[in-house]
């Protein structure tokens, strides 16, 4: 299904859904999702719950009913060159939802790959109906009774706000050429990164020596 080929209609039309694959408890569980998961998206973008009838792995369904939908992952085919229209819609959507200040940044229509990257991290990381907190992990001291922030600052806009601006930041041209320095500044971060990076066979030395936006050389 390409985008060009969704009509809004098809959300509210009594079409019936394309079967899905699984086991027989797997199916079964799915079917009683999907129409919710899809209804929490068609109101907000149509288009991109047009896209996601055609999601036919009852284990899409299953993995993501608990999340929120910032943190949703989608099926790697999706990720392909020939989904672009796919692509551009999660970005859209990840605007949409993004509490950073320079949200508007992670639009289709914006070439910002690695800050769309950090922000759905942020976001990832910060799943409340996942049970993941860092922001609160981060600021606030842990109850040694029960492992958890003290405090929430989920209803606190301004903290949220500017720790999702900064996390974007981070993949912007200046942010990685600041992530670049701090590697430069300290070789145990770089090691950090050489071996944890690169742990799955990959080559350690692929990270390159020289900053690609400054052009700086890391290993002075």
């Amino acid at each position: 299904m390409k985008l060009d080929e969704v009509e809004v209609p098809v959300i509210a039309s009594n079409l019936p859904l394309p079967p899905l694959q699984g086991s027989d408890r797997q199916v079964k569980w799915a079917e009683s999702l999907r129409p919710r998961m899809l209804g929490s998206v068609a109101t907000s973008n149509p288009k991109l719950a047009a896209a996601m009838r055609s999601i036919d792995d009852a284990t899409w369904w299953i993995a993501n009913q608990s999340r929120s939908f910032s943190s949703w992952t989608w099926p790697k085919e999706w990720s392909k060159p020939d989904s672009m229209p796919f692509q551009q819609m999660r970005k859209d959507a990840l605007s949409d939802v993004y509490p950073g200040a320079m949200a508007e940044r992670l639009k289709s229509n914006r070439d910002n790959p690695r800050e769309v990257a950090f922000a759905e991290q942020w976001l990832y990381e910060n799943d409340w109906e996942a049970r993941r907190h860092l922001l609160d992990n981060m600021l606030a001291p842990i109850d040694r009774t029960n492992g958890q922030p003290e405090r929430s600052y989920r209803s606190d806009t301004g903290a949220e706000r500017v720790a999702a601006t900064v996390v974007q930041w981070l993949g912007s041209n200046v942010g990685m050429c600041f992530l670049e320095e701090v590697m430069k500044r300290s070789p145990a971060v770089r090691a950090w990164f050489k071996q944890r990076v690169f742990s799955d066979g990959g080559d350690a030395k692929a990270l390159p020596p020289v900053c690609p936006h400054c052009g700086s050389d890391l290993d002075e």
